[in-house]
């Protein structure tokens, strides 16, 4: 009797899994709703797969099989200028989270040994092939920093590892400084992750990059990983310092996917862990070590550090000292969240149907408490049909913001939705 009762139980619970389920009814606590500001078509054939948001623009990246499309809207949703790239090396492979940053008008995405700079205001594009090893005359490192500049890594004739500065708009470079001398590509590695300005002496290292640094002790077969900078003040002065041994591991591992510099703090995942450095007194302030491996997501809101940890957590940490305020589950692989000072959004995979079907889903979360507010799988038709993901007409895996306005899209349609309390 008591396996026909289980039987029946688990019958029951499959048989409901026939759409996406509800949140929880929280009818006497905030509730909000997704409004729609503007929409923009998507022309046939194209793929959407990033968009990014600052002060004066929203940008969209979107693929076919040979080029990219960049589309800039202002906040209103008024298209402001829209290019083509085209004959970009592989371009149907291009995904969300290659995207390593937009700095003003330009955006940097890197993945498959290649590096691409692309200008949303002027059209201009720049495509790099980067060598997985130090290689003389090779080229390896790109990072693209503010002003219109781009910095990467060469190896000279004597083997000294510099450091060039890119101008973008001429497209010329200068030798910035030497990084390593007499540099061996098979005991230290060093990938450029930051810019900092000190916000304590204007004229004190007024102008820092900051490095990763993955150094081989052969002796104790470890790697030690350290932070770098190379600082130029206001007159030209420079500097080289190292915060050394900020922690040791067995095992090679890949620089920062994901960094935050605020004031004087480096807030950036090496490995399965996430620190943060002091800057200017180089010294790690605290470090939290998660499990579930790290996250390609990560936030900064007064002082509120969101990001998403391994294939399913989304969580909120003091910025001062790493303690975790929450930490929930919205569906599977989390591909990219933005964060106000009220909510965190997301984009990630739920099951729905007999379980064993995915789609994409929009999640809008209170950022106090980590209570889901909002889960869609269409923002502007929540009754449609169900679509898997991008391929099959769903949401793509991105969502960027502006405040409590959030922008995503899907096979049709370019979106601007405002969060709007009941």
């Amino acid at each position: 009797m008591k396996k026909i009762y289980i039987l029946l139980s688990l019958v029951t619970i499959l048989g409901c899994q026939k759409e996406f389920p509800n949140p929880p009814d929280y009818s006497n606590e905030l509730q909000v709703e997704l409004q729609e500001k503007w929409k923009y078509e998507v022309p046939d054939g194209e793929l959407v797969f990033w968009s990014g948001a600052d002060e004066d623009k929203v940008v969209f990246l979107s693929r076919t099989d040979a080029d990219i499309t960049s589309y800039a809207f202002d906040h209103t949703g008024q298209l402001l200028n829209k290019y083509v790239y085209t004959g970009v090396v592989n371009a149907k492979h291009y995904l969300g989270y290659h995207v390593k940053s937009m700095k003003g008008d330009w955006i940097q995405h890197s993945t498959l040994g290649r590096t691409s700079l692309f200008n949303v205001s002027t059209g201009l594009f720049y495509d790099y092939l980067e060598d997985n090893e130090y290689i003389r005359d090779s080229i390896t490192s790109h990072f693209l920093a503010s002003k219109g500049i781009c910095y990467y890594q060469k190896l000279d004739n004597q083997s000294n590892l510099l450091v060039y500065q890119l101008n973008l708009a001429t497209n010329t470079s200068i030798i910035y400084d030497t990084l390593e001398q007499k540099h061996d590509d098979f005991l230290t590695n060093y990938h450029c992750i930051g810019e900092f300005k000190n916000p304590t002496n204007a004229r004190d290292g007024a102008y820092t990059l900051i490095f990763n640094k993955l150094s081989y002790e052969r002796f104790n077969s470890v790697w030690r990983v350290s932070i770098v900078g190379l600082a130029l003040d206001e007159v030209g002065r420079k500097d080289q310092w190292v915060a050394d041994n900020l922690f040791f591991t067995s095992a090679f591992i890949r620089p920062p996917k994901k960094y935050i510099i605020e004031g004087r703090y480096l807030y950036a995942f090496q490995d399965n862990m996430l620190q943060c450095v002091d800057i200017l007194s180089r010294k790690l302030n605290w470090e939290k070590l998660f499990s579930n491996g790290s996250s390609s997501n990560l936030a900064m809101v007064d002082n509120n550090l969101v990001l998403t940890e391994g294939e399913k957590n989304t969580m909120v940490l003091n910025k001062n000292t790493g303690a975790t305020i929450w930490s929930k589950g919205y569906g599977y692989y989390p591909y990219q969240i933005a964060a106000s000072q009220d909510y965190v959004s997301l984009i990630s995979y739920r099951e729905y149907g007999d379980g064993w079907d995915y789609a994409t889903q929009l999640h809008v979360i209170d950022i106090r408490n980590g209570r889901e507010l909002v889960r869609t799988h269409n923002p502007i038709n929540p009754d449609g049909e169900i679509a898997k993901d991008e391929l099959d007409g769903g949401l793509c895996k991105s969502v960027s913001n502006k405040g409590n306005t959030l922008y995503c899209a899907n096979k049709e349609y370019f979106m601007g939705l405002e969060v709007v309390e009941k």
